[in-house]
């Protein structure tokens, strides 16, 4: 019995197998959520009243495993109103904006800022209301395109959030993990403490952050998911339809 293919069918296998690649099960290239820094007996939390209602901050991180189309991210903050969740009074302009960032920008005491060009920029949103911490969710097909977020990226970039829209009494930031476990930073490579960069007239610098004196990794909550570039999915497409057309052809020649 000889089976026919219709002529449509790399047509389809093509497209089939593109929508299977980009929702594919990623790979996590970097987490730093498992750690939650606590230092006599509380959590450390970074708050924006240390660097400014406008100012811009964030985490330069290592990225691990060669994937780097973005399909899922995710950070974890948090927003009070008068040191309590409390949505009387807090305010209803309270937004956020997340920016990736290469760092080949000047340097700052010997190592490279932050561009001055994110490759990703998600635009201020709302936060809603007050928590005392919650994870926001980026995700290929809404945040990012349908088949994730390309990032030109080899090994290290800085994520960055910034917080506008807060009243006076109203304050917001992110919880800090060390170490991360899968991916790294900087300071694991370097062996020194790490900190983070902090866009402020119209400057990147680098801050650190102690408590009681006693210096803290400052690494945010944080994790990304990817898969492989789109180009190797295609490759692996293409290989697969010219097996196809070569079966079609054997299967032409013996009738």
């Amino acid at each position: 019995m000889i089976t026919t293919i219709p002529k449509k069918a790399p047509v389809l296998l093509l497209a089939s197998v593109l929508v299977m690649g980009a929702s594919a099960s990623a790979a996590t290239i970097y987490d730093n959520s498992v750690n939650q820094v606590i230092i006599g007996g509380n959590p450390v939390r970074f708050s924006t009243t240390l660097t400014g209602p406008t100012s811009e901050f964030g985490d330069e991180i290592i990225f691990a495993g060669v994937e780097r189309t973005l399909t899922n991210f995710s950070f974890e903050y948090w927003a009070l109103n008068n040191g309590t969740v409390n949505p009387v009074g807090f305010s209803p302009t309270a937004a956020a904006r997340v920016s990736f960032y290469l760092n080949n920008g000047p340097r700052f005491n010997g190592f490279a800022t932050p561009g001055p060009v994110p490759f990703y920029d998600s635009g201020s949103f709302l936060i809603g209301a007050p928590t005392d911490r919650l994870t926001f969710q980026f995700n290929a097909g809404t945040d990012f395109p349908a088949g994730g977020l390309v990032m030109p990226v080899l090994s290290n970039m800085t994520w960055t959030v910034q917080f506008s829209g807060l009243d006076a009494d109203d304050s917001a930031g992110l919880d800090v993990f060390d170490p991360p476990v899968v991916g790294s930073s900087p300071a694991q490579e370097n062996n020194r403490l790490d900190d983070y960069w902090e866009f402020s007239g119209g400057s990147w610098a680098l801050k650190t952050n102690s408590i009681g004196g006693v210096g803290v990794n400052m690494n945010f909550a944080a994790r990304f998911e990817a898969v492989p570039e789109p180009s190797t999915v295609v490759l692996g497409v293409l290989g697969g339809l010219g097996l196809l057309v070569v079966g079609r052809r054997f299967i032409k020649a013996g009738k």
